[in-house]
């Protein structure tokens, strides 16, 4: 990817990522199992547009597609620990 040359993305049909099955191609997809690998990759897009999902229930994908970048939390952001700042 041009604009992210960094980050591995990859295209993804709508049917790949929503519960519904439909929709137009994501042409930068990538899905993250760790928080370290999520957080470098926000620092990385900083100032660009960009959607977070999650298991793809309340997403649909126009059938024209997506182009900006589309992160998906994986099974490792399925349980959620309230954290403490100091």
């Amino acid at each position: 990817n041009q604009a992210f040359p960094g980050l591995m993305w990859k295209e993804k049909t709508g049917r790949g990522l929503t519960t519904l099955g439909t929709g137009g191609s994501v042409t930068r997809f990538a899905e993250f199992q760790s928080l370290e690998a999520l957080r470098l990759t926000l620092m990385e897009l900083q100032g660009a547009a960009y959607r977070v999902i999650g298991g793809g229930s309340n997403v649909v994908i126009a059938d024209t597609g997506y182009k900006d970048p589309v992160i998906r939390l994986g099974k490792a952001f399925s349980v959620f620990a309230r954290m403490r700042s100091n």
